[in-house]
């Protein structure tokens, strides 16, 4: 398991980010009130986030207990990077200020999320 707690992205994290999620919005975009995907996800960053990440249990649709390092209850989580086709879902715990609790389809993927 690994945590990294994260804000401010610079200019090139900005441009990889709306470059692997363009359907968000446009770096520089003229059109008024839209932020490219970059923005939006240094906005949340800037509110407080850490990056999670992990391995998924050795049993598919198992809970996971997942330390987040934030310190209050998450609002939600994104998902950066999985080692396979691999879906995250509610694991039935409600979270709490020390874990998230989540299942997965797929056993022993490593995955990385932006927990906030």
């Amino acid at each position: 398991m690994h945590m990294a707690n994260i804000q401010n992205l610079n200019k090139q994290q900005i441009r990889q980010i709306n470059q692997s999620i363009p359907a968000l919005g446009n770096e520089g975009s003229t059109v008024p009130n839209r932020l490219s995907a970059g923005d939006i996800l240094n906005s949340l960053f800037n509110l407080g986030g850490n990056v999670v990440t992990y391995t998924t249990n050795a049993t598919a649709n198992t809970q996971d207990t997942i330390p987040h390092g934030l310190p209050y209850v998450p609002r939600g989580y994104l998902v950066i990077n999985k080692g396979a086709a691999v879906d995250l879902y509610d694991g039935g715990t409600a979270w709490n200020v020390t874990n998230l609790y989540l299942k997965a389809t797929v056993a022993n993927v490593p995955v990385t999320l932006i927990v906030f």
